[in-house]
């Protein structure tokens, strides 16, 4: 049962509690953990935490208790605790140490970090423990010295009591002389009154001497009684520290050997999915394959077909040109016989062109012939002159051009 009066510390499970997922804690309860620090009593929780109640409280610290991630802390030891005088008082020793040793642990993975921290922890353990021995025994000291005052207070008051006495026995050895006059009887009471004090002085001197050697030995006794207390809760400490120290380490090994599992785990996983992606990838190559293999055969496929058919439009485009070649000698040489013959009659043209210039000018010739005498005499004119020099040079024009006509034109005909 939780109780607010009490210091809760996180246990490891507490110190490596996550919030709610799977198999974790709600957010409530993690509210609650995060106020859990080991040193401030459960109570004060109330006050950091406005929106909870008292049991409300107690039953999330109930259940982080019952579930293993909170326990109750252990304060250590003060000097006012030490105190002889009432040995039934607790000697709680403080577990911050712990629970930072168990976060520590909890969050270091590697073996050799972890012991060293552990065997640094068990060292600080011993000093504290050295410490409080020290301390213990300078309190002894301290209540012996206090209880040696008290014995000799007790011895001068004793001292006080008996000087006071003696002053009395003194006052009565005094008035002897003066009751020497009273009778007997009196004397011997006095006599026996003074003996009895005597006596009494005696006893008590003795007693008191008793007394304050059993109260010694009382107290040495007492003071033997809670050494051996404190050292064997000391003790029971230590042995707690180190089962303590023991179980954390054996929980680091075992989240450590989870984390290696789980690394392991997450390895053959990783390999597996690398695996996979491998067959796959070679599956992807082997389609890859065989669509390439489909792809060239289509190629070719296609490549021989389009040969067929570039060579079948080779052979039409060859019949083509050679029907056209055939066409285009024929049509030549119908051109050539249609110039031929247009040549044959362009000279047969030209030549009786020429046959008709050459009777025109031979009926001048013959008419100049025929002209009489008497103008032959006649002195022309120089209009006349002029004229009759231009037809002759006219008609030797026509005559020469009509000769290179001819010969051209016979040229062109032996070429073609």
């Amino acid at each position: 049962m939780a109780d607010l009066s009490v210091t809760y510390s996180k246990t490891p499970k507490g110190l490596r509690a996550r919030s709610s997922l799977i198999g974790g804690l709600s957010g409530k309860l993690m509210k609650v953990l995060s106020f859990i620090d080991g040193v401030s009593k459960a109570q004060s929780i109330l006050t950091k935490h406005d929106d909870i109640s008292a049991d409300k409280l107690l039953d999330a610290l109930s259940k982080l208790e019952s579930e293993g991630y909170i326990k109750p802390a252990v304060v250590s030891v003060s000097d006012d605790d030490w105190d002889f005088g009432d040995t039934t008082k607790q000697i709680v020793v403080e577990e911050i140490a712990l629970s930072k040793a168990a976060k520590l642990a909890a969050q270091v993975a590697n073996k050799d970090t972890a012991r060293l921290e552990a065997e640094r922890l068990k060292t600080e353990a011993e000093k504290a423990i050295q410490a409080e021995q020290v301390k213990l025994a300078e309190q002894a000291k301290l209540d012996e010295l206090a209880k040696q005052e008290q014995q000799l207070e007790q011895v001068k008051e004793q001292e006080k009591a008996q000087e006071k006495t003696q002053e009395k026995v003194q006052e009565i050895e005094q008035e002897k002389p003066k009751e020497k006059a009273k009778d007997t009887d009196k004397a011997q009471q006095q006599e026996a009154l003074i003996k009895a004090i005597q006596k009494a002085k005696a006893e008590t001197k003795v007693q008191e001497q008793l007394k304050a050697e059993r109260a010694a030995a009382e107290a040495a006794e007492a003071q033997k009684t809670l050494k051996l207390e404190a050292l064997e809760k000391l003790k029971a400490a230590q042995e707690e520290l180190k089962a303590k120290q023991a179980a954390e380490a054996a929980q680091a090994e075992q989240a450590k050997l989870e984390a290696q599992r789980l690394e392991a785990e997450q390895a053959e996983k990783l390999a597996l999915e690398a695996a996979a992606q491998q067959v796959e990838i070679e599956r992807a190559a082997k389609a890859k394959l065989a669509a390439e293999k489909v792809a060239q055969h289509k190629a070719e496929k296609l490549r021989v077909e389009t040969e067929a058919n570039d060579k079948a439009k080779l052979a039409a485009a060859a019949e083509e040109a050679r029907i056209a070649k055939a066409r285009l000698a024929e049509e030549a040489e119908a051109r050539r016989a249609e110039k031929a013959a247009q040549q044959a009659q362009k000279i047969a043209f030209a030549e009786a062109e020429q046959l008709r210039l050459m009777a025109e000018f031979e009926a001048q010739a013959k008419q100049a012939a025929t002209v009489p005498q008497q103008a032959a005499d006649r002195v022309m004119s120089p209009e006349e002159e002029a004229h009759a020099l231009l037809v002759a040079e006219a008609k030797a024009k026509l005559k020469a051009k009509a000769e290179a006509r001819a010969k051209a034109d016979a040229e062109k005909l032996k070429k073609s």
